[in-house]
């Protein structure tokens, strides 16, 4: 797999020069399956991610942060070229001040292995408040996938969500709807 050096010397393969990917380029045309595609491609994003959290935010944060994989990547039903929607949970507001340049770092890691992101950092606090201006980033946290990190954090958002979709499911639904 090609790999790809950022400033700092760090090292990220390219997501379309990956061996994994071709094979499963090459299985689609043989056999038109997008299913098999979209296996393969979450399973390669995934780890592209995973190790991409962990070489430049799990060093600095390794509680209180957890990445998320939502929306159609949370779901697994990305297709190729897809955006990618990730979304870095943090316990609280006080690590925004050292999470910034890691956190850029992160990105730009994401960027150079050719994954069209699209990234948010969000507090549970935000996360569990409903705001009409907000409201895709509540849609995309309705097919929330672990990545990586705080496991606990993770555990304490999901057992708040149901509370949340309780009391404001309806209205959600009738964002969808319309």
């Amino acid at each position: 797999m090609e790999r790809m050096a950022d400033a700092s010397g760090r090292s990220v393969p390219k997501l379309h020069s990956n061996a994994a990917w071709r094979r499963a380029e090459e299985e689609f045309f043989k056999t038109g399956r997008a299913a098999d595609v979209q296996t393969a491609l979450t399973r390669i994003i995934d780890a592209i991610a995973v190790d991409a959290y962990r070489a430049t935010i799990q060093p600095v944060l390794p509680q209180g942060a957890v990445m998320l994989a939502a929306g159609g990547y949370g779901k697994r039903e990305l297709f190729p070229y897809a955006t990618v929607d990730i979304l870095v949970l943090l316990e609280g507001e006080s690590p925004w001040v050292s999470l910034r340049e890691p956190l850029a770092e992160c990105v730009r890691l994401l960027w150079d292995a050719g994954l069209r992101l699209n990234h948010t950092v969000r507090t549970v606090s935000e996360c569990l408040e409903f705001r009409e201006q907000n409201i895709d980033l509540d849609i995309n946290l309705l097919d929330l996938r672990y990545l990586a990190g705080d496991n606990a954090l993770h555990s304490r958002f999901e057992n708040k969500w149901p509370a949340f979709l309780e009391k404001h499911g309806h209205k959600l639904g009738q964002h969808l709807a319309k």
